[in-house]
């Protein structure tokens, strides 16, 4: 179970910085795109550790914004694209891989039982 999270928090890690790349967003905006892409619900909380941990990386700045109530609004700092720039020959091949994997459990027999 610790390995399917530790998964999960490694593609939402570059699903933000991906995101983020594009324009800077609030914490809340950043999960309702999120939950929309994976189509699903992510556990509460589970963004804001990812921003928190992305944040003390250096990956991400967050600037505090608002009159009564102060919000965060992220962006991507020059290390944190590099950080995706490292990475991204490894993240083709891995969805090569779990492209693979899917083909492989549709056209199981194990399934079709």
């Amino acid at each position: 179970m610790r390995q399917k999270k530790q998964l999960l928090r490694g593609i939402l890690m570059f699903l933000i910085l991906s995101l983020l790349k594009n324009k800077p967003e609030y914490g809340y905006a950043l999960e309702m795109e999120i939950n929309k892409i994976i189509g699903n619900k992510l556990p509460k909380g589970t963004v804001y550790v990812i921003l928190k941990y992305l944040a003390k990386k250096g990956y991400i700045r967050a600037q505090t914004r608002g009159n009564g109530r102060k919000v965060n609004v992220y962006t991507v700092t020059e290390a944190g694209m590099k950080l995706m720039n490292d990475h991204i020959d490894l993240l083709k091949r891995m969805n090569h891989v779990i492209d693979i994997i899917i083909k492989n459990i549709e056209t199981s027999e194990i399934k079709k039982r």
